[in-house]
């Protein structure tokens, strides 16, 4: 990297800067909003619902599980005081039964979660509980996707929560809705990993060796995705999508592939989760491939495990030279600061295996 040009290591480190000041200015009225949705979801849940307490409690293990991402975040940017005293966050978890020790406790990288999803996962249960539609109908997708956008479409247009993406998935008679992941981009290679960690063995190979997704059953399918105010524009599959579902009968309708570079990352939009939970049981994977996919998912966690540890440092070193005109110390700092943000999930350009 001698030759490293100084434009280029400038770019990378007023992108973290600028990122982390960003988030900070913004995620305590981020993190407001979201309590205040989960609030009125929860309300809504706990008042004369008549479900089972296994139910009820599973139901309660997702909100929760949103709390903690929140928390997280709090903790990550902000620091171990408002990740613990944060007013809203602090009701919320009483709401929710928390013990106080609970509310005390601090986050870990186990609690990295795709929000959106789990709010999803939520509305989900609920329409099936109150009877509107069994669970993979299009009644029930229907209604999912219409409560999702009156939920999302109350936060605020540029909240961090906020699914840029919103789409729904079939297959044969069969429906799932799904969101994009939207979190702190320093903290998405982690969610990501996680979420990719959960697909079905042929999903997660397909992502974790970059190619089309291979099914028992590929005829059938369809895909619808929403985006921007009110999630009422539609939106063709990115480039990614399209080189992934390209074997889905029907997945995509406009097959142009005249973009050269994706922005998106594999296993972030809104699609992937609808797919994953549409598709057959796992065939036996061959061991050799158990043995590449293991492998890679340890050096995935790994790599994760260094932004998400060394993510203080990372920003205070391109603080240090950012705005400065110093080109060599500006070089010096991308240099230390490199192989923790080029990474997947981070960068659109780095694929899961480098």
């Amino acid at each position: 990297m001698s030759s490293l040009p100084v434009e280029t290591a400038r770019k990378e480190i007023e992108e973290v800067v600028n990122g982390s000041v960003n988030i900070e200015e913004q995620l305590e009225r981020d993190v407001d909003q979201m309590c205040t949705l989960l609030s009125v979801l929860g309300a809504g849940r706990f008042s004369g619902v008549d479900i089972s307490t296994t139910r009820l409690e599973s139901l309660r293990k997702k909100f929760i599980e949103v709390y903690w991402i929140l928390k997280l975040h709090l903790l990550f940017h902000l620091g171990s005081t408002i990740a613990v005293k944060h007013k809203n966050l602090k009701e919320l978890g009483s709401l929710l039964g928390l013990t106080n020790a609970d509310l005390d406790r601090l986050p870990g990288k186990e609690h990295a979660v795709d929000p959106g999803s789990k709010i999803l996962e939520i509305l989900s249960d609920l329409v099936e509980d109150h009877g509107l539609g069994q669970r993979g109908s299009q009644t029930h997708a229907n209604d999912v996707m219409l409560r999702a956008k009156y939920l999302f479409c109350g936060l605020r247009s540029n909240n961090r929560f906020r699914p840029k993406v919103l789409a729904v998935v079939t297959d044969h008679d069969r429906w799932y809705v799904g969101s994009s992941i939207s979190v702190s981009p320093f903290l998405r290679p982690l969610c990501l990993h996680r979420r990719i960690f959960r697909f079905k063995g042929n999903l997660r190979k397909a992502v974790i060796f970059d190619e089309s997704l291979v099914t028992a059953d590929p005829k059938d399918w369809s895909s619808s995705a929403f985006q921007k105010k009110g999630y009422t524009a539609e939106k063709d599959p990115c480039l990614n999508c399209k080189r992934m579902f390209k074997n889905l009968k029907g997945f995509i309708l406009n097959d142009d592939h005249s973009a050269k570079v994706s922005s998106t990352f594999l296993g972030a939009c809104a699609e992937y989760v609808p797919v994953n939970e549409l598709l057959t049981p796992d065939e036996e994977a061959s061991s050799e491939h158990d043995a590449r996919i293991r492998s890679a998912l340890k050096a995935s966690v790994d790599r994760c495990a260094m932004l998400f540890e060394g993510y203080r440092e990372i920003v205070d070193e391109c603080d240090k030279a950012h705005g400065g005109n110093d080109d060599e110390r500006i070089k010096r700092a991308y240099r230390k600061v490199r192989e923790k943000i080029h990474i997947f999930g981070y960068k659109p350009q780095c694929k899961f295996e480098n």
